[in-house]
């Protein structure tokens, strides 16, 4: 995962009023920052998709 890239996004979304919430049933958008090189990374963010979707 790419903490800086990460970082930047969340600084653009601050500044267009959005905020960090704890809870992703409260949130309005869901960012997720993987590195899809490697096929182990690719399949935990499939995972993670499909957890969050229920």
């Amino acid at each position: 995962m790419n903490v800086a890239d990460s970082e930047t996004v969340a600084a653009i979304l601050s500044v267009k009023d959005f905020e960090y919430c704890d809870d992703i049933k409260n949130a309005d958008i869901i960012l997720i920052n993987t590195c899809s090189v490697r096929d182990n990374a690719e399949q935990k963010i499939w995972n993670k998709l499909d957890h969050i979707k229920g």
